[in-house]
């Protein structure tokens, strides 16, 4: 299965697709799956080094991927991921792309990970989506 630059709604259906089988996705600095790629310990075709992550990264994103169970709707899970959030900011992890390809990863919806995307941006006070 090949996923050629995708967005969040195409990365989840490439994900689902590839359940057992490989999964090459590629990449770009507008459309950046290095999360997910870290997440699941994909391997770069063009160096041959296998991603991972910082164990201390890999627990805030287990804990927001956790309250995301109903989408980050407003209230309890949204307080709750702000709070992750926040906590992942303190540690120097908070990247947009890193973050929300890595919680697609852990199979937040689409929908999921562009509320978190929204609320990454508002805490870097930028106005993109």
């Amino acid at each position: 299965m090949l996923s050629y630059v995708p967005y969040e709604k195409e990365l989840d259906f490439a994900i689902g697709l590839a359940r057992g089988s490989a999964l090459c996705v590629v990449e770009t600095a507008a459309r950046p799956v290095a999360g997910w790629a870290a997440s699941v310990g994909a391997v770069n075709l063009i160096t041959g080094v296998q991603s991972s992550m910082e164990p201390e990264l890999a627990s805030h994103l287990d804990q927001l991927a956790f309250y995301g169970n109903n989408g980050y709707s407003r209230g309890f899970g949204r307080q709750r991921a702000q709070h992750v959030l926040e906590d992942i900011q303190r540690d120097g992890y908070l990247n947009r792309g890193f973050l929300m390809s890595a919680l697609a990863a852990r199979g937040i919806s689409p929908n999921g990970c562009v509320v978190i995307g929204e609320m990454v941006d508002a805490m870097q006070g930028s106005a993109r989506r």
